[in-house]
C-alpha cells in the first residue's frame, strides 16, 4: 500500500471529418490529476543478496484534485455547461501491472527501478454529459510509466 501523484489526461484532435468543421485543427485537450491509493499484491520472481524483482498488480483507487479541458474554449454551444470540475468523476479505477526491480541501500532504505501500466476502469466523464462529450463513450484513462526512486520499508 502506497500513495501516489498522478497527472493523466488527453488531446483528442478534431480532423476533416469532424462534426463540427469550424474546429478542424483544434485539440480539446483535459487535464486530471489525482492522489492514488495503490491496493497490490507482490510476487517475488527472483531474490538474491540484497536485489529482488517483483511483479505485482491489484487495483488503484484515485481521487481527483484537478479536473480542466478547454472544452468552452473550442466548442462554443448555445448551452450552458457545468464546470469541468462537475463534469468528469471525482474518482478514478485502474488496475495495475508492473515489475519492480529493487535493491537494498540498508535495512530500511532501497533503491527502485519499476514499470508499470494501468488500465482504466472507469470513464472519466461523468454520466451525465451533453454536448461533444456525449459522443466520447470510452475516456478511460490508461497510463505506462517508468519509475526510479528510493523507498522505506517499513517491514522486515
Amino acid at each position: 500500500m502506497g500513495l501516489e501523484f498522478s497527472h493523466q489526461g488527453q488531446n483528442i484532435e478534431f480532423e476533416l471529418n469532424s462534426a463540427i468543421p469550424e474546429n478542424k485543427g483544434n485539440t480539446f485537450t483535459t487535464e486530471l490529476n489525482y492522489i492514488r491509493i495503490p491496493l497490490t499484491f507482490n510476487y517475488s520472481l527472483f531474490k538474491r543478496n540484497k536485489n529482488e524483482l517483483i511483479a505485482y498488480s491489484g487495483l488503484n483507487v484515485g481521487f481527483a484534485t484537478k479536473r480542466k479541458d478547454n472544452y468552452n474554449d473550442i466548442l462554443l454551444e448555445a448551452i450552458l455547461l457545468a464546470p469541468a470540475e462537475k463534469r468528469y468523476k471525482d474518482m478514478d479505477l485502474a488496475i495495475p501491472i508492473g515489475l519492480n526491480f529493487q535493491r537494498k541501500l540498508n535495512g530500511v532504505l532501497y533503491a527502485n527501478l519499476g514499470f508499470e501500466h494501468m488500465f482504466g476502469v472507469t470513464n472519466s466523464f461523468d454520466d451525465n454529459n451533453f454536448g461533444v462529450l456525449a459522443e466520447f463513450k470510452n475516456s478511460r484513462q490508461n497510463r505506462t510509466s517508468l519509475n526510479v526512486g528510493l523507498g522505506i520499508s517499513l517491514a522486515k
